[in-house]
């Protein structure tokens, strides 16, 4: 069922914010100009549609469930001209199908709505194959 969403932006959901905290673990962030990052559940694209638009030399890959945020956010995508911008309608099984690695994955809210196995087989398979060393999940 599709909610009111909007586009916003907090500090700890966006990749630019994530080195420090990444250094800290002892990880080696990857840069955003030129990453590959994916918003599992983006909606209508409040979080990943920013983004892409400040970083123009990266790609952006949404996957969204309802139709109806996924119809709004190819509208916006279309009225920003945004070229580097894929969005996917479809539930998680449209993981399995991407192709290639992403620098940073996204998957705020919908997270901790997922059944325990559910979140568990994202821990162990699909998400941590389509990661590269060192990338932000």
């Amino acid at each position: 069922m599709p909610f009111l969403t909007r586009v916003f932006l907090i500090r700890n959901r966006i990749p630019g914010g994530w080195p420090r905290l990444q250094t800290l673990f002892g990880m080696s962030p990857a840069s955003l100009d030129g990453a590959r990052v994916m918003e599992i559940g983006c909606a209508s694209g409040g979080n990943l549609l920013p983004l892409a638009a400040a970083y123009p030399g990266s790609e952006f890959v949404g996957i969204e469930l309802s139709e109806k945020h996924i119809a709004d956010a190819r509208a916006d995508v279309d009225a920003l001209k945004l070229g580097n911008v894929q969005l996917h309608g479809g539930g998680l099984e449209e993981v399995g199908a991407m192709s290639g690695s992403f620098d940073y994955i996204i998957a705020h809210g919908i997270y901790s709505w997922m059944a325990a196995p559910v979140r568990q087989d994202m821990r162990n398979r699909d998400f941590l194959v389509m990661t590269r060393p060192a990338a932000g999940l």
